[in-house]
């Protein structure tokens, strides 16, 4: 299902350059494109913290800007290898 990705993404978005640590796009349940933003932190529930949620949200909306009506979704990749994913 995984037909795209990178590693250390740069992408321009407000006037800032944001560096996504994974971007990858894949098929969908429904055969549509879906993006997947993914940021790797060491803790264990780096959901947790306020500061990163927000961060990779503003990580999910920027790819949303560049991609308009594609889905994105955004999730962080906890030390202990777990997939969590952050909503709205």
């Amino acid at each position: 299902a995984l037909d795209w990705a990178a590693n250390e993404l740069p992408i321009a978005w407000q006037g800032r350059t944001l560096r996504l640590d994974r971007l990858l796009r894949r098929r969908g349940a429904d055969g549509r494109p879906e993006w997947w933003v993914l940021d790797h932190k060491l803790q264990a529930a780096p959901q947790h913290d306020a500061e990163l949620v927000a961060q990779l949200r503003r990580y999910r909306e920027a790819v949303a800007a560049l991609r308009p009506g594609e889905t994105v979704r955004a999730a962080f990749v906890t030390g202990g290898g777990e997939v969590v994913e952050v909503g709205d």
